[in-house]
């Protein structure tokens, strides 16, 4: 696959849009801007990596980590695996061309109509929710998500593909706690594609179900950002840099002056546009804006306030009675290896009955022998749901500990679920300046009554399987990690009551309607809510409504026909 990016020695003084971060909101801002016949720039903080390019060894997934504490940052700044630590909440994100897509699950649900219709939204989009497309002059809510679908193409995994022991688990699971069970439509390609390319004219082949989702698709199968709308983005005239990470930004007289630097050398840029969309992820969005309004940008007061974790929770159910196969292939030749499945492949869901869901995952493969060592050391302290049996299972039991400890693909990791758990939290953290770095403040978020039920349910799942539960919340503190951050800049009618209009446009006061002219938001952090789901799917249409009213707003036609120039 031809690389997107260009080098930074290409990189213009000015361009009539500047879009920051190439995640869903990121790729679909260049994408559709493009194809209005914009001049079009995206920019990206991390590195274009293309299959067969992301770690799949242990020394290899270390150099791609990056931890960001209160004291130090801990590993390159452009590491693929970002993991941001604060007292009550650690956020795990992606940082490369593709943005977190690179490395989800690639969970593609749409959020029930009864959250979209939440008084926190704006008023125009809960119109559109209730009287469908043909009341709006900027379409509706299903429009939005057909075109997101039919973008990332989401497809379930397949009935004629192998059988999945960690799927046969939670249809177990499911049964046991009596929810309902479904396999999760993801964003991977399992067909064989015409002549082994996508619409965009970009190579894919299907899934070989080897698991590593997590660590980046080395196989080419999975329809991340840099799969479909960067690709249609270049392909329109758009152009991609990598390595520059923008500071903050300035209004001067009708333009923007976006300031940025050389992710590698740190030398200093300064770029100037007329439009700027800030899609950087929530964290990252919320860092640009709060940093500019410490050097004098006007904004709501409530920037960087209604920060959820969507509620995420991470648990398994360990040395259980059956075998699992949950532990990816990595390096690992797929000749004669059982199926692992991808990251994701079913759900128990309990959105309607009890504002839940829970998705089973895999470890990836790189990290094999570490996870192991880990899973063995926390089921020292989780809970054994067995009940009495007799000794000779309980040396087996132990037997399997010791066995995996030799090798994580036989013994106690080989009969390891791994749970996601996505509840809706009350989205009350607080994204806040130290220093020079974005922190989150979320005092006990750990403990409110959603976590208790999450436990439940993935204790229930464990007793089932017969096995050890185990999850990252211990003790009074109960830290919890996210993979799913949203809000900061969320979304509401004025600016006594939210960050950004509707349209995702930054409001310029602390009163009022009025917004910064050419200034938006386009990720998760425009969420007002905790949206109960994945949030991928709902980035990407919102990104796409957007994208269709800065279009009408200002008189230009979006081409959207499937033809893409090669």
């Amino acid at each position: 696959m031809p690389r997107l990016s260009t080098s930074l020695d290409k990189l213009k003084n000015s361009y009539e849009i500047v879009v920051i971060g190439s995640g869903y909101g990121g790729g679909v801002a260049a994408s559709r801007l493009a194809r209005a016949g914009r001049n079009v720039c995206l920019l990206e903080k991390g590195r274009e990596m293309q299959p067969g390019e992301y770690p799949n060894t242990p020394l290899k997934m270390v150099k791609e980590t990056q931890i960001d504490m209160p004291q130090r940052h801990i590993g390159s700044n452009i590491g693929l695996f970002q993991l941001r630590m604060n007292d009550d909440i650690a956020v795990f994100t992606g940082c490369g061309l593709g943005g977190t897509s690179l490395i989800n699950a690639g969970v593609s649900l749409r959020v029930l109509p009864r959250l979209l219709a939440d008084k926190r939204w704006p008023e125009p989009i809960r119109i559109e929710l209730s009287n469908g497309n043909g009341n709006s002059k900027y379409g509706g809510w299903e429009d939005y998500y057909s075109m997101a679908e039919g973008m990332l193409k989401p497809a379930t995994y397949p009935e004629s593909y192998p059988a999945l022991p960690k799927m046969e688990a939670m249809k177990k699971a499911a049964a046991a706690l009596n929810l309902p069970f479904a396999r999760v439509p993801i964003a991977v390609t399992f067909e064989k594609l015409k002549g082994g390319v996508n619409q965009f004219g970009v190579p894919q082949e299907p899934c070989i179900a080897c698991g590593d989702c997590a660590a980046g698709c080395n196989h080419g199968a999975k329809n991340t950002v840099l799969m479909n709308y960067l690709p249609d983005a270049k392909q329109h005239g758009a152009e991609i840099f990598c390595g520059i990470e923008v500071r903050h930004l300035e209004r001067r007289g009708d333009s923007w002056a976006i300031h940025c630097k050389d992710s590698k050398t740190g030398r200093n840029i300064l770029l100037e546009s007329e439009t700027v969309i800030v899609a950087a992820g929530t964290l990252g969005t919320n860092e640009i804006l709060l940093r500019s309004r410490e050097k004098g940008l006007k904004t709501s007061d409530h920037l960087g306030s209604q920060f959820s974790g969507n509620g995420d929770v991470v648990g398994w159910s360990y040395n259980t009675n059956y075998g699992i196969n949950g532990l990816a292939f990595g390096n690992k030749s797929p000749e004669g290896r059982a199926p692992v499945g991808p990251f994701a492949s079913s759900i128990i869901d309990a959105r309607e009955k009890d504002n839940f869901l829970i998705i089973e995952g895999s470890f990836p493969g790189g990290m094999a022998r570490g996870v192991a060592g880990l899973l063995t050391m926390l089921s020292m302290t989780g809970t054994d749901t067995r009940g009495p049996r007799p000794i000779l299972s309980r040396i087996k039991e132990k037997a399997r500990i010791a066995t995996s400890l030799l090798n994580p693909y036989w013994g106690a990791t080989h009969r390891t679920q791994t749970y996601l758990v996505v509840n809706e939290d009350n989205n009350l953290g607080k994204i806040y300046m130290q220093g020079d770095r974005a922190r989150i403040d979320w005092p006990n978020i750990g403990l409110d009554p959603i976590f208790d039920r999450s436990r439940e349910m993935m204790m229930g799942a464990t007793k089932a399987l017969g096995g050890t539960f185990m999850t990252q919340m211990k003790g009074k503190k109960q830290a919890l990690l996210t993979g799913h951050a949203s809000g900061g800049v969320f979304m509401s009618d004025t600016a006594e009551t939210g960050v950004s209009n509707h349209k995702g446009q930054i409001f310029s006061n602390a009163a009022g309607g009025e917004t910064h002219p050419g200034l938006y938001a386009m990720d998760a952090s425009l969420f007002p809510i905790s949206i109960g789901v994945n949030p991928l799917l709902t980035i990407t249409a919102l990104a796409e409504r957007c994208c269709r009213t800065l279009a009408a707003d200002r008189g230009w036609t979006i081409d959207y026909s499937s033809k893409h120039p090669q």
